[in-house]
């Protein structure tokens, strides 16, 4: 099986919480484990998700997933339109010139 095809794609994942949440749980392994499998076949992986206390605001983990962690329970979706709109436009950590798959 082939894992997106072409050569070095950025996906951006958008999830409530990531791992190290005190919350967190199965969900979020599984969105980490397929971000970091990407990177394993060559592509970069973005994980935007909520802050949570004792979390560093920009986070890689060491199997080289970016994390960025903003807003909380209800406002990380108002963060990651705001992130990802300003991103298009070359603003902020998302500033890219397009994103490949935004998931």
């Amino acid at each position: 099986m082939q894992i997106l095809d072409g050569p070095g794609r950025h996906v951006l994942f958008l999830n409530w919480r990531d791992t190290r949440n005190p919350e967190g749980g199965g969900s979020e392994v599984y969105v980490e484990r397929i971000a970091e499998e990407l990177i394993a076949h060559g592509h970069r992986s973005t994980l935007l998700c909520a802050s949570h206390g004792g979390a560093a605001r920009d986070d890689t983990t060491a199997n080289g997933l970016r994390i960025l962690r903003r807003g909380g329970r209800h406002t990380v979706y108002l963060w990651a339109a705001m992130l990802y709109l300003s991103g298009r436009i070359g603003i902020g950590p998302l500033a890219v010139a397009h994103w490949d798959v935004p998931i």
